[in-house]
């Protein structure tokens, strides 16, 4: 009997749409109407006609070339799409939910896709597939996260949430509800957090967890209840209301009842309508008024009779159309198949007409090349004696060079075998410069530990740690693979650590080394490497009190013009520094004459604290040391 009723109202439908207008128009479709046109008149006669609007809309896709894909078209399949969920058409919906995916697909727009899946997804919750459900959510959740529009995402993790409870997948809920939570915060949606709320609250009434329900129904009907959105406020007052009878709170259960059933009226859907019957008969039984209870039951289970017998047509209709484009897909990929092999049959053929037309022309080619050829032979014959006596003259010549050519060869190897070997030689220098200073230095440290006199140990000291800085330089010299320049980071680190552990001071007296010179030459580097070792040795036994504790600090540094300043400063006494490095002992006498050895001035800077700066330019200083 419905199925009859709903045919005779489609029926009339339709007659409506054939004899009415609508602002002068015939409300059937027109032939070559553009989709906005098609979609202003099923606008025009929605509100007047829903089913008529919705033949309407079916007859425009036919008529502006429904496998066209375009925006213009997806939206008409849009149109329909809208129209046949609120006519209740689950088959209906589902084709055209299918149809919209399809065109934009083609379109490639991926938020169009994502809508467009999320719409399937609908469609299967209706027909009870809840897991295909989930899972079309979920794919549509990959493409737009690919976006940047935060609301949209935001939505799209509420329609996973209720898919999930649809799935009875309470376990991944919470992960979902968070990140639900934290966009609508950043939006400050308060629509959207206590949806997601709300959602939570009834996981977790569905695994019986009444108490742990019950703060997140508060806190969403609160919310609900200030922005004033009466149907989520609805929602949540039965979840209330249902967490409230399965706790035993009377008094709330029947505040919350008597909330509810001024709400759900107008502003719920029949599932909600269903559900108050079913919660108005627990409330009756649990208070005792069996008469009340019991005709509540008959209602409660009448209307879930009916909804279930609707809810079973609709998935048998859904479940044939899903056949039905299962059924339409084969054929269409056997088609396919068909169609393929037929093309690769033809483009046989033709390549292999084509392929015996290339012989003919290449075997015509060829016969005429042929008879050219036999025509120039003759002639070429005598143009290649010609050519071979040239040959072999320039051969000959040839010959000659070449043998010349490895005379300078063996030439070039012996000049590079004597630079080698010059190599070999230097570094052996080098080597053995610096075994002999390291025998000078054990000599002098036998003198001093032999010495009574302090003054003399002192003296023999510091000259042991000259030569062991010259010794350094010549070492550094000697595991370089550059016999003229020194890398000079590194060199210097490792004669400034020498110096303070030759006074036993490395835990109580540190360096700071900053250089952006990379290498110097060796006549530079030894008398800089003397200097550096004065100015330490000074520092060490004059700057800080016995066992004191220090910090030396030490810039190198080279501007674009090649000249280097050396700046030096301690953090000793200021007074004591200044009486230090402008003294007139050996070793101030020493530094100056080494600065003066490599072209360069010497001055001391007074601030905060007393700074040795000495400046030289590489190529001066070159020079004076040749």
């Amino acid at each position: 009997m419905q199925r009859l009723r709903s045919f005779t109202d489609h029926c009339l439908a339709l007659l409506l749409a054939g004899s009415c207008c609508v602002n002068g128009h015939p409300l059937g479709a027109q032939p070559n109407e553009s989709p906005e046109a098609a979609i202003q008149r099923v606008a025009e006669l929605e509100s007047m006609d829903p089913l008529g609007a919705l033949s309407l809309a079916r007859k425009a896709l036919v008529t502006t070339g429904s496998n066209e894909a375009n925006v213009r078209v997806h939206a008409l399949h849009r149109t329909v799409r809208r129209l046949e969920s609120d006519h209740g058409s689950l088959e209906g919906f589902l084709r055209s939910s299918i149809d919209a995916l399809s065109i934009s697909r083609v379109l490639g727009d991926e938020r169009l896709i994502a809508e467009d899946i999320l719409f399937l997804s609908e469609a299967y919750c209706r027909m009870g597939q809840f897991e295909r459900e989930l899972e079309e959510c979920q794919r549509a959740m990959y493409l737009l996260q690919r976006g940047q529009d935060s609301l949209v995402i935001a939505r799209a993790h509420l329609r996973i949430l209720e898919a999930m409870l649809h799935a009875s997948t309470s376990d991944a809920i919470h992960g979902q509800a968070a990140e639900a939570e934290r966009l609508f915060s950043a939006l400050n949606d308060g629509q959207g957090l206590a949806k997601t709320w709300s959602l939570v609250g009834r996981s977790y009434a569905n695994d019986g967890r009444w108490a742990d329900a019950r703060p997140f129904l508060k806190k969403a009907h609160r919310l609900s209840t200030e922005i004033r959105a009466d149907t989520l406020q609805a929602r949540i007052e039965l979840d209330l209301l249902d967490a409230a009878l399965h706790t035993g709170r009377k008094e709330e259960a029947a505040s919350l009842l008597a909330s509810v059933q001024a709400l759900v009226p107008h502003a719920g859907d029949r599932t909600m309508r269903i559900e108050l019957l079913q919660l108005r008969h627990e409330a009756a039984a649990q208070g005792g008024r069996w008469q009340e209870a019991l005709e509540l039951f008959k209602a409660y289970h009448a209307a879930t009779d009916s909804v279930h017998l609707e809810r079973s047509t609709q998935q048998v209709a859904g479940l044939g159309a899903l056949y039905e484009l299962n059924v339409k897909d084969r054929d269409n990929a056997l088609l396919r198949e068909r169609n393929a092999l037929n093309e690769t049959l033809i483009a046989h053929e033709r390549r292999r007409y084509h392929g015996l037309l290339l012989a003919f022309g290449l075997l015509s080619a060829l016969v005429v090349a042929l008879i050219i050829a036999g025509y120039h032979l003759a002639r070429s014959r005598k143009r290649v004696m010609l050519k071979n006596r040239v040959i072999r003259r320039q051969s000959d010549e040839i010959g000659t060079k070449n043998l010349e050519l490895k005379r300078q060869n063996m030439r070039l190897a012996e000049t590079l075998m004597s630079e080698e070997e010059k190599d070999l030689l230097l570094r052996e220098i080098h080597h053995r410069i610096k075994n002999d200073l390291q025998i000078v230095s054990t000599l002098l440290r036998i003198h001093t530990m032999g010495t009574v006199d302090k003054n003399t140990a002192e003296l023999l000291e510091d000259t042991q740690r000259r030569v062991a800085t010259m010794a350094s330089v010549h070492d550094q010299l000697y595991r370089s693979s550059d016999l003229r320049n020194i890398a000079i980071e590194d060199h210097l680190r490792t004669l400034l650590g020498n110096v303070i552990r030759s006074f036993f001071a490395e835990d109580r007296i540190a360096f700071d080394l900053r250089s952006n010179v990379r290498e110097l030459p060796t006549e530079v580097m030894m008398p800089l490497g003397l200097v550096l070792n004065e100015l330490v040795t000074n520092s060490v036994k004059h700057a800080f009190a016995p066992n004191g504790t220090g910090k030396l600090m030490i810039e190198l540094m080279e501007d674009a013009t090649g000249r280097i300043v050396l700046r030096y400063s301690d953090d000793g006494p200021l007074e004591r520094s200044a009486e230090r490095l402008r003294g007139d002992g050996f070793g101030m006498h020493l530094i100056r004459s080494l600065a003066e050895q490599l072209d360069g001035e010497v001055m001391l800077l007074q601030a905060d604290t007393v700074t040795f700066q000495m400046e030289f330019h590489i190529t001066g200083a070159l020079k004076a040391a040749s």
